[in-house]
């Protein structure tokens, strides 16, 4: 979803892909000249969560506010060459970086961009502990139940709260391809691994399906859709478990 703001942002308001993080954000410091596109591929060499986040909490993004996140970013010195690794601290820069170019906050951009254009009428971020009470529960292993987590200035990474009818709506606008900003996201940046091309979030494997998981305690999901066979599959899950391979092998049922 991030990267369909950044290809939104690349179209309306002619935000270049080349730009550099210090150059939307120029107190973070000079080393950042890593460009939206490095970002948005995972090649921009942040590791995979920032340094002073609390990984140990049961919420560990609930209080990470810009300030630490401004922090984060300071303290960091980039010494090895730009290689692809996967980066939750990255996208969750995006998500800032985008809403400081349009002047407004993540939490009013991705809905004014892409949650109600889309016709996503229950899916918000997970900002407050004040949650929906139709939201389940997300389970451990163990059957244990585990917190709900909020996000702050990393809510880019993974604060999305939806339900499967919204989801539903959201890969039938991508399999439509109905806008210019839904092409853009789609075109391929560069190789991910062995199996996977990426280009603005989503990953494209060798049959040329696109995909992505996501993960938070407690939960596990999927989207994944085939534009030439016009067919989606979208798994929201409340348990830890991995469901990333049932997703693929729905996605290549022969129906």
């Amino acid at each position: 979803m991030v990267g369909y703001l950044l290809a939104y942002a690349n179209e309306h308001s002619k935000l270049n892909l080349q730009t550099t993080a210090e150059t939307l954000w120029p107190n973070i410091g000079e080393q950042h000249q890593y460009t939206l596109s490095q970002l948005v591929s995972h090649f921009s060499n942040l590791p995979r969560l920032p340094d002073n986040l609390d990984v140990l909490s049961e919420n560990p993004y609930e209080h990470y506010q810009l300030a630490d996140l401004k922090s984060a970013l300071i303290a960091l010195n980039f010494n090895d060459e730009p290689k692809v690794l996967y980066s939750n601290f990255a996208f969750g820069l995006l998500a800032e970086l985008l809403a400081k170019h349009a002047d407004t906050t993540f939490e009013k951009l991705i809905t004014s961009q892409l949650f109600v254009p889309f016709n996503m009428k229950s899916t918000h971020l997970a900002l407050t502990k004040n949650k929906p009470k139709e939201l389940a529960n997300g389970y451990a292993f163990d059957g244990a139940v585990l917190p709900h987590w909020q996000f702050q200035a990393l809510a880019g990474a993974g604060a999305v709260i939806s339900n499967l009818e919204d989801m539903e709506q959201y890969v039938k606008t991508y399999l439509s391809q109905s806008n210019n900003s839904i092409k853009t996201s789609l075109n391929i940046i560069r190789a991910f691994d062995n199996n996977n091309d990426i280009a603005m979030g989503w990953l494209r494997n060798k049959n040329e399906q696109y995909w992505h998981n996501g993960q938070t305690a407690g939960f596990s999901s999927f989207v994944g859709f085939d534009l030439q066979k016009n067919r989606a599959i979208v798994i929201l899950h409340n348990t830890q478990d991995d469901v990333s391979r049932l997703g693929m092998t729905l996605l290549n049922e022969n129906k």
